[in-house]
């Protein structure tokens, strides 16, 4: 029930049908990552990678399994300045998808791969 309701906020379902990835791609892997994804906010529960191929995640919320999912960088149509728990962050528009928000430390190692 709370996974079909928070992942539908978040627009899950529409990542994993046009992002949903089998195997994790190489590079390192961040454990305990918070996001924020549409509307629904992720606290120390996602694994992140940010590689050449794109950024990858996988939500590992109580209760809940969700699909991992690796968005190309040519799929990241805007960035915007915002806030998550009241820190600085930017939030990445995902096609017309949705929007998937990052604290400045996931920011800096994904702004090298945006153009």
């Amino acid at each position: 029930m709370f996974k079909k309701f928070f992942g539908n906020l978040a627009k899950m379902p529409e990542l994993a049908l046009r992002y949903q990835v089998k195997v994790q791609p190489e590079g390192e892997l961040l454990t305990k990552q918070t996001l924020m994804i549409g509307q629904v906010r992720y606290r120390s529960c996602v694994d992140v990678s940010v590689n050449p191929g794109g950024f990858f995640f996988t939500v590992k919320a109580p209760f809940s399994k969700y699909e991992s999912i690796l968005i190309p960088w040519t799929d990241v149509t805007g960035v915007a300045d915002s806030r998550l728990y009241n820190m600085p962050a930017k939030t990445l528009t995902i096609g017309n998808i949705t929007t998937i928000t990052v604290k400045p430390d996931i920011w800096e190692r994904i702004r090298g791969y945006l153009k």
